[in-house]
């Protein structure tokens, strides 16, 4: 009997056993077929971000007592573009190079003089306020786009759904506001963002 009782525990461990294999064989299967789905994940998170773009220069034709076009790209207080209008009219233009073709999704600007000098003499009054500007495109379609600030002492944003393709902007002031013994304007901030 001894003979049979171990022939019987063979038996039994060989079934076992056997039954085994296939669910080891098919987790190992599943172990294969999860890395394409990580390898999906890692290409969608390639996509540029917005970020500020570097302008290459910014210029203007504007009379004496005008500052340069840059000031409203540096970034500091107390720097900002001011032009003085020729024969009181507006209609002060800014060239903007962006050096090469950039995907721009937004312009922002703050249409006045915002500082405050050492003294505490505020520059927003000594300056009139830019109410409405254009903003034209070297893209294929040449495209204007009007932008009005209702004088807003803050960054005021136009946003482009697509973003625009182009190398060079063309900011043209089309309205002023201030006092009437005011006839120099300014514009502290131009930010614009894109790729």
């Amino acid at each position: 009997m001894t003979v049979g009782a171990v022939v019987i525990v063979m038996l039994m461990l060989v079934m076992f056993m056997g039954g085994e294999e296939p669910d080891d064989a098919s987790n190992d299967h599943l172990l294969v077929i999860s890395p394409p789905a990580a390898a999906t994940t890692t290409s969608t998170s390639t996509t540029a971000v917005a970020s500020e773009i570097e302008v290459k220069s910014a210029q203007s034709k504007c009379p004496p007592g005008s500052t340069s076009g840059m000031d409203a790209f540096a970034g500091e207080s107390g720097k900002a573009w001011s032009c003085v209008r020729a024969f009181k009219v507006d209609g002060q233009v800014l060239s903007i190079d962006l050096g090469t073709v950039r995907e721009i999704d937004s312009i922002g600007i703050v249409p006045g003089w915002d500082s405050v000098s050492p003294d505490g003499e505020d520059q927003w009054s000594k300056y009139r306020t830019v109410s409405r500007v254009s903003y034209q495109f070297d893209d294929a379609d040449t495209s204007l786009y009007t932008q009005q600030t209702m004088d807003q002492r803050t960054l005021v944003v136009t946003k482009f759904t697509p973003p625009i393709r182009a190398s060079k902007i063309v900011l043209t002031v089309l309205e002023s506001k201030g006092d009437s013994s005011l006839n120099t304007t300014a514009i502290s901030a131009i930010t614009i963002r894109g790729r």
